[in-house]
């Protein structure tokens, strides 16, 4: 069968004739890719393997001009781990490798049970979960063997253990000691850094030539798999900008939906590629391999890209949802830890402040504990900050200034709002009332406080008078981009207390502007 026309390996020398042995290495392959175990996947055949040797070639083009290029002993290797990384997808005897039959004990499986016995869909999840370990057995089971499981009898030529352990590592976890010992660093072979370019090549040739509609409305994909696969279908090319050092990533989507879509399908699809830059960043910036990525969507004139589904794209939010309160959950953590570490300085600091309160100024002594809570709300202790501070503000806020006690005050209900604490905001806010209407003409805090003191109002569902609040804000706003944003907040109170038609006329519909 005829498997087109192999890449170019635009960076060898071919000096030993390594060029001729890839393309062998590529004929053997290409009919154990075709077998297209998982059809539900999007492309990986020996297209996808072409596809990342030209996005490697791409992608070392600026280390080739410098002291650092690649050598050809690791060119050979990258190019061999391209077309062999993915071959344990597509390997239906896997139950014949060591990794499975690891596997199968690991997971509890009964020790008599042969792989044959597996349900379908057990057996390709097992080749989805090890593909890479499997792919690196089969690797090692093809060295110098009369039947090897790859189709063509490996040798030293084509550094096999060296693509073997590229193969393994694309898969797991770069923290993990199993990639630190794949990837130590040999004699002539930089597995750092190859492994780093491989595993960026490999995340990046995600578009629409991998995931063509054509096959995809074919197949029973669930909704998990379709949001893959439009992903990858809205990808319409990826380039490299080579003076600039930018990757871009260029989406495509329908006219009528393109500003919905853009809103979406690149936060799920530049991310994760901008993470797997960062995790071998140390490594890229030891060889000065610098890139940067960017997306680019350029609305056409004409365009043939079809609509997704909306359960696709409420299945897409709903991932950019739990993605959103995983990061927050992340940084959460930290957080906690950075409390955990400033804990020491926070409480000498206020056992410091507390024995000089009887020979210091009492408003230098609120200003001092204000600046501490800021600095336990910087470091993610919120409801600590508030809470510590919130009590001496009772007890010794008027030793304040009128107009510096007003903006403690609203720095102070600030914290609490954000901190979902608006029952005790609104509480502090209502003791600043008086002071808020005392102050001059124009004075910008008077401005904020009623702006703050409508939003307390509406976090107690006290709607009336927050309506009444807001009002009052507009009275004060100093700008239109201000009044703006009161207005339409205004129109959302009146959205959930059934007033269409008055939220309607907030926004300038249907009954002129307010």
């Amino acid at each position: 069968m005829n498997w087109g026309s192999p890449p170019p390996f635009k960076h060898l020398h071919d000096s030993t004739n390594n060029t001729a042995a890839l393309v062998s290495l590529r004929e053997a392959v290409a009919p154990i890719l075709a077998n297209n175990l998982l059809p539900h996947f999007t492309d990986h055949s020996i297209a996808h393997s072409d596809s990342l040797t030209g996005l490697v070639d791409d992608f070392i083009e600026a280390l080739q001009g410098t002291s650092y290029a690649l050598n050809e002993q690791e060119l050979i290797i990258l190019y061999g781990a391209c077309y062999l990384h993915d071959i344990g997808l597509q390997y239906e005897k896997a139950g014949e490798t060591q990794v499975i039959q690891t596997a199968l004990k690991k997971e509890n499986q009964p020790l008599s049970l042969r792989w044959e016995d597996l349900s379908e869909c057990t057996r390709r999840e097992l080749l989805r979960t090890y593909h890479g370990r499997i792919a690196s057995d089969m690797i090692c089971r093809s060295v110098n063997a009369s039947n090897p499981p790859i189709g063509v009898q490996l040798t030293d030529r084509l550094e096999p253990d060296a693509i073997a352990a590229i193969t393994e590592a694309h898969t797991i976890d770069v923290d993990s000691d199993r990639y630190r010992a794949l990837t130590q660093v040999r004699a002539n072979v930089r597995m750092d850094l190859l492994t780093g370019v491989f595993r960026v090549v490999d995340i990046l040739d995600a578009s629409r030539r991998r995931a063509m509609r054509e096959k995809a409305r074919t197949l029973e994909l669930d909704i998990t798999t379709q949001t893959h696969w439009w992903r990858h279908y809205y990808t319409e090319a990826i380039s490299f900008n080579h003076p600039d050092k930018m990757i871009l990533l260029w989406f495509d989507f329908p006219s009528a939906r393109a500003q919905e879509y853009s809103m979406v399908v690149p936060e799920l699809q530049v991310p994760a590629i901008k993470d797997e830059l960062t995790r071998h960043q140390t490594v890229f910036n030891r060889y000065s391999l610098v890139w940067t990525l960017d997306k680019k969507i350029t609305p056409k004139a004409i365009t043939t890209s079809e609509e997704m589904p909306d359960a696709v794209l409420l299945a897409m939010l709903k991932q950019l949802h739990e993605r959103q309160l995983h990061e927050q959950e992340q940084r959460r953590q930290v957080a906690l830890h950075d409390f955990r570490a400033a804990c020491p300085y926070i409480y000498r600091r206020l056992d410091e402040l507390d024995s000089a309160k009887a020979t210091m100024a009492l408003a230098d002594y609120v200003r001092q504990r204000y600046q501490l809570a800021l600095d336990m709300w910087g470091w993610g202790a919120k409801r600590s900050a508030w809470m510590l501070f919130g009590s001496v503000f009772d007890r010794d806020g008027g030793a304040l200034p009128p107009d510096e006690r007003l903006e403690v005050g609203l720095g102070l209900t600030s914290m609490m709002v954000r901190d979902d604490a608006a029952d005790h905001a609104l509480r502090v806010t209502q003791t600043l009332l008086g002071l808020a209407e005392n102050m001059p003409e124009g004075q910008a805090n008077r401005f904020k406080f009623w702006e703050m003191y409508a939003e307390c109002l509406v976090q107690v569902c006290a709607y009336p008078q927050a309506v009444a609040a807001f009002d009052r804000a507009l009275s004060l706003a100093p700008d239109s981009s201000s009044k703006g944003v009161l207005e339409a907040r205004l129109a959302e109170i009146h959205c959930l207390q059934g007033e269409i038609a008055r939220a309607l006329s907030m926004l300038g519909k249907e009954g002129g502007t307010r």
